[in-house]
This record gives structure tokens, C-alpha cells and sequence, in this order.
């Protein structure tokens, strides 16, 4: 017996899918770009999800990527993971720290490589 099973994102209206998708988190969001090509096209195109998402992030780095012109999923992008941990450690948001202990485990969602290590280190000893 084969179910006609519809999907809610070919019916609901956007405003209800944006209210569905901005409360599921990052990992939600991981995973529904992951489901399938109708979920995956709605979450990647709009632009209120990915401003959501960014609402954690350094409001003056958020303002500066907004000034050169990025989408907001770029804005996520840029300041999410490693990339957004190396960006803010290069700024001098974490120089006051004195060992890892003291590095919030909320702000280190991200695995950082001997390269990544040694860029920061270079940075650190220049200062």
C-alpha cells in the first residue's frame, strides 16, 4: 500500500516553516539541510532562519560582515565553528585567558588543527 505523504514544507506558509526552522538551533538546522532537497532548498534560501542563527554572535563582528555586504547565512558561516573561533582568538577576544580551563566550553564548538594552533600561537606571541 503506497501513503501519499506530503511534505510540510510544499504547504505550510513560509512565515509558520520560518517559526518551525528558527527554533530547532544549529543542529536542527545541520540536520534539516540534511533531510531532503525540499527541506534542504527552503533553510538554505531564507534569510530570516540564517538571522536568527546569528543572534549568539559578536554584535560588532555581525555589523562589520553586514558593512561588507553579506548574506546572513555567509554572516553564520563566518562566525560559527572554527572559523568563528579563530576569527574572534585573531581579534584578541581570548588574549586575557590564562589557560584552557578558563576557555568557555560554549564558545569552543570547534575542533582546531595544529595549523589553526600555530596561527593562533604566532598571533599571541606578537602581541
Amino acid at each position: 500500500m503506497e501513503e501519499n505523504v506530503q511534505d510540510f514544507v510544499q504547504f505550510l506558509p513560509q512565515e509558520i516553516l520560518e517559526a518551525i526552522f528558527t527554533n530547532v538551533g544549529e543542529k536542527g538546522i545541520h540536520s534539516s539541510l540534511l533531510t531532503c532537497r525540499t527541506w534542504s532548498q527552503f533553510v538554505d534560501n531564507d534569510n530570516i532562519i540564517w538571522k536568527v542563527l546569528c543572534r549568539d554572535f559578536d554584535k560588532n563582528d555581525v555589523e562589520e560582515d553586514i558593512a561588507s555586504g553579506l548574506s546572513w547565512k555567509a554572516i553564520f558561516l563566518n562566525n560559527q565553528g572554527t572559523k568563528g573561533v579563530v576569527r574572534r582568538w585573531l581579534k584578541g577576544k581570548y588574549s586575557y585567558l590564562k589557560s584552557h580551563d578558563e576557555f568557555s566550553s560554549q564558545r569552543m564548538m570547534a575542533v582546531l588543527d595544529a595549523e589553526t594552533w600555530g596561527l593562533i600561537l604566532e598571533t599571541e606571541l606578537g602581541r
